[in-house]
C-alpha cells in the first residue's frame, strides 16, 4: 500500500513510526545494490518506503536536523504496513565514506547494526569511472550529474598526483582513489559501535561464498533462513578490465601498503594484490 510523503512525514512527527533495525553504509561500487536486493526477497526484510534504498539523510546538511528525526523515520513504511518481526533498512553507499556519518548514526540509534561491504580498491576504481564515463542521458539529467570526459589512465595519475594522506575525505567528483582506503572509513564505525553491531562482508566472498556469506548475515541480523537467491544490480555493459591491466597494476602497487594495514587490523587477509 503506498501512502503520501507527506501522511508518514506527519505520522512519523506524531511519533506513528518505523525506524531501520541496520544500515548498509557501503561502500560506493561495492555491491550494496545487489546485496539491498538480494535481503529484500526474505520474507521479513523490508528497505524504505515504495522500496526506497538509499536515503541519503545522514550524508546530507539539508536532510540532516540535530534533533527532530521526522524526515528520515517518514522514509520507511509504517508499522500498519509490516509484518511482525520485519527489519527495515537504509542503504546508501556515501556513509562509508562520509567522516561525519558514523556519529550521526550512532546519535541516532546506538543499538543499530551495520553492514560494510567493501571490494578490491584498484577494481572499485575502474568500476566507479566506467560508471561515471558510460552514464545514459537519462541518469545524468534525472540525477543531475556529469559524465566523466577524462580517460582512465588520466584519471589514475591525476588521482595518485593530488593525493595527500591528511585527505581521505574528497567530496565530489575527486575521490577515485580515497574511497578505496577503507581502514579509516571502517575504523569510524568501530569507534562508536560494538564489534558485534557492525558486520564487514567482501565482495568476492558474496559472489563466489553465496550461501554461506548470506547465512552469516542472516545470522548477524538474527533472522532464520530461507531460500534467498543472488540479485546482481548495476552490471556494467562495458567489459574494460584486460584494456587497462596497466594502469590497474599502478593502483594495487599504490593501495598494497593500505590494504595490509586493513588485513592486520581485521586479522584477514582478502588477496587483493594477487
Amino acid at each position: 500500500m503506498r501512502i503520501r510523503p507527506k501522511l508518514r512525514w506527519l505520522s512519523a512527527k506524531m511519533g506513528y513510526f518505523s525506524s531501520p533495525n541496520f544500515i548498509i553504509v557501503g561502500g560506493q561500487r561495492c555491491g550494496t545494490t545487489g546485496l539491498s536486493r538480494t535481503l529484500r526477497q526474505h520474507s521479513l526484510i523490508e528497505g524504505g518506503a515504495n522500496q526506497r534504498k538509499e536515503c541519503h539523510y545522514f550524508d546530507r546538511y539539508d536532510r540532516y536536523p540535530t534533533n527532530n528525526h521526522s524526515l528520515y523515520r517518514s522514509m520507511f513504511p509504517l508499522p500498519f504496513q509490516l509484518k511482525q518481526g520485519t527489519l527495515t533498512f537504509d542503504a546508501t553507499p556515501k556513509y562509508l565514506y562520509h567522516p561525519e556519518v558514523a556519529g550521526r548514526i550512532y546519535n541516532y540509534d546506538k543499538s543499530i547494526k551495520i553492514l560494510i561491504i567493501i571490494r578490491n580498491p584498484a577494481e572499485r576504481f575502474l568500476s566507479a569511472w566506467t560508471m561515471k564515463r558510460h552514464m545514459t542521458e537519462e541518469t545524468i539529467i534525472k540525477h543531475k550529474l556529469a559524465r566523466e570526459e577524462r580517460e582512465f589512465g588520466v584519471v589514475v595519475r591525476n588521482s595518485m598526483d593530488e593525493f595527500s594522506p591528511e585527505r581521505l575525505y574528497l567530496p565530489g567528483l575527486n575521490d577515485y582513489l580515497t574511497r578505496g582506503i577503507y581502514l579509516p572509513q571502517i575504523k569510524r564505525y568501530l569507534d562508536k559501535f560494538d564489534s558485534n553491531q557492525v558486520r564487514i562482508i567482501e565482495f568476492e566472498e558474496l559472489k563466489t561464498e553465496f550461501d554461506k556469506t548470506i547465512g552469516q548475515i542472516l545470522h548477524f541480523l538474527e533472522l532464520t533462513s530461507e531460500n534467498i537467491k543472488s540479485v546482481k544490480a548495476h552490471v556494467s555493459k562495458v567489459n574494460n578490465r584486460t584494456e587497462y591491466e596497466d594502469e590497474l597494476n599502478q593502483l594495487k602497487a599504490f593501495y598494497k601498503p593500505f590494504n595490509y594495514q586493513l588485513y592486520e587490523f581485521l586479522g584477514t587477509n582478502y588477496g587483493w594484490e594477487d
